[in-house]
């Protein structure tokens, strides 16, 4: 019998397997892999480390922090083929490690985890961050870790997690406010903690001047939004106050957007804290929003969101929050099923801000979530009170 049951394990293994890789085997051109994507600057990047040039390695297009720069320097030690490879297998491998930790967190078993595996299978932006060498299968796996790790209560392992999403600080910084908001100050305390350790590192290979590099490419980085396209539609001058105050209102209006975003994080942390709404808000509500608002290639990021759906649709929710909870999640899957997704990302639409489905459907399903989760965590404590 035991034998029998170890046997059905393995073959369940490869049954979700088959279902997850099947429609990336088929749209994935392996033979024809490019190497672009963030793959070619982490490359290049690595490269410049082993050739005694480190503090050079903000003078490309490559952004992220020195905080964390440092973890793509094994790249180098492979031939540019080989690495493009190791890197396509650990995207891969983080994203089903992702849906394993997702199912079991979530108590997903049996043939329900077999249709789980076959829904990631089908989204385009499985296939798109594996096809473009994205590092999206890393953040959506940190992002994973840190839910369940906040779940299970242990704030160093959080932290851990937590410490990848260093590699986009647009979309960390939000949720570190929304930390202090929900009096999650000790994860906080680590995460900066593990930042300074990690700074000093890239302080001692490749010294001081790193530092300024990256503080000058800091300063000639201009923030953007989706929502600026509103304002590029109409055509407003960029230095509309150049005959009083010289500012960029492009950046002016990026910023305040920006610090809105921050204010909602701290207040959706402090209606977390009061029990108001439940810890899966971090997912649910202010990652999609902070990607609808900040992303630069929201057609990749979107992978980020789908944590977040999975946590909606196990959600028990009654009455007709349940028929809205069922319209996010068909809406939103709408646009990410592959045919749908490689229609959208193929047009010009995808990467025009407010007329992106992809800006309309994080931004929908960000506030039907916290709408759904407000209401639900209401009428619980009602039929509590009720009781």
């Amino acid at each position: 019998m035991a034998s029998k049951a170890k046997l059905n394990k393995w073959l369940e293994f490869i049954i979700i397997i088959i279902c997850f890789m099947a429609p990336m085997s088929v749209a994935v051109p392996w033979k024809w892999l490019k190497h672009s994507g963030d793959f070619s600057q982490c490359y290049a990047t690595s490269y410049l480390m082993h050739t005694g040039s480190y503090s050079l390695i903000y003078n490309n297009t490559f952004s992220i922090p020195p905080i964390i720069s440092w973890i793509f320097a094994p790249l180098a030690w492979f031939r540019i083929n080989l690495a493009l490879g190791l890197w396509t297998a650990n995207s891969i491998i983080f994203m089903l490690l992702s849906y394993f930790m997702l199912c079991q967190s979530l108590g997903i078993r049996g043939a329900k985890r077999l249709w789980v595996a076959a829904f990631l299978g089908a989204l385009g932006p499985f296939i798109m961050a594996v096809w473009h060498e994205q590092l999206t299968p890393l953040l959506f796996f940190a992002l994973t870790g840190l839910f369940i790790a906040l779940k299970k209560r242990r704030p160093v392992q959080a932290s851990i997690y937590q410490f990848l999403l260093w590699l986009k600080p647009y979309l960390l910084i939000p949720i570190i406010v929304y930390e202090l908001g929900a009096g999650q100050s000790n994860l906080v305390i680590i995460t900066f903690l593990l930042a300074i350790i990690g700074l000093l590192l890239s302080c001692v290979l490749g010294g001081l001047p790193l530092l300024g590099n990256y503080w000058h490419l800091c300063m000639s980085y201009k923030m953007e939004t989706s929502l600026l396209s509103i304002f590029q539609a109409f055509v407003l001058p960029n230095r509309a106050l150049r005959f009083f105050i010289p500012i960029d209102l492009y950046s002016a209006i990026s910023i305040a957007i920006y610090l809105f975003l921050l204010i909602a994080a701290f207040f959706i942390g402090k209606q977390v804290r009061a029990k108001k709404l439940p810890l899966t808000v971090t997912l649910t509500s202010i990652v999609p929003l902070t990607l609808c608002l900040f992303s630069p290639s929201l057609d990749y990021d979107v992978l980020l969101i789908v944590p977040g759906i999975l946590l909606l649709a196990v959600s028990n929710i009654d009455g007709w929050l349940k028929y809205l909870k069922i319209l996010l999640i068909l809406a939103i899957f709408g646009f990410l099923f592959l045919p749908d997704y490689l229609i959208i990302h193929s047009m010009s639409i995808s990467r025009s801000g407010i007329f992106s489905p992809f800006f309309w459907g994080s931004l929908a399903f960000a506030l039907g979530a916290l709408i759904i989760e407000r209401q639900q965590v209401e009428h619980n404590v009602t039929s509590i009170d009720a009781v």
